[in-house]
């Protein structure tokens, strides 16, 4: 029992090791801006963090890990993480959405007089 408990802590030491920072930031690919309040996610490590209002992002990651990124109005993206370092600005892609027709409409619970 005791060598079984120690063979789990080895091995809970070693992928804390393997463990690393990562920063970065994300923004607009057609502006250039700072995207604040995107959801960056480890897919396998189900963590993850938000940007801060200068889209950047500091998160530790597994190197055999993948990013998916996420924001409203934007294309997802998922980016593998090969060596934790401080990554280059990753840019998302707006999603290109035409309406041609907006219908707004209120609805009353109550009659009034």
């Amino acid at each position: 029992m005791k060598q079984c408990c120690l063979l789990i802590i080895a091995c809970m030491i070693v992928q804390i090791g393997h463990a690393q920072q990562l920063k970065g930031r994300i923004a607009d690919a057609q502006t250039r801006e700072a995207l604040p309040g995107v959801n960056i996610q480890l897919l396998q490590a189900q963590e993850g963090c938000t940007t801060n209002k200068q889209g950047s992002y500091e998160l530790r990651v597994i190197t055999s890990d993948s990013l998916q990124i996420s924001y409203l109005g934007y294309i997802t993206k998922k980016v593998a993480v090969t060596v934790a370092q401080k990554m280059p600005v990753i840019y998302l892609q707006p999603v290109a959405t035409n309406l041609n027709e907006i219908i707004v409409s209120s609805a009353r619970d109550k009659q009034y007089r």
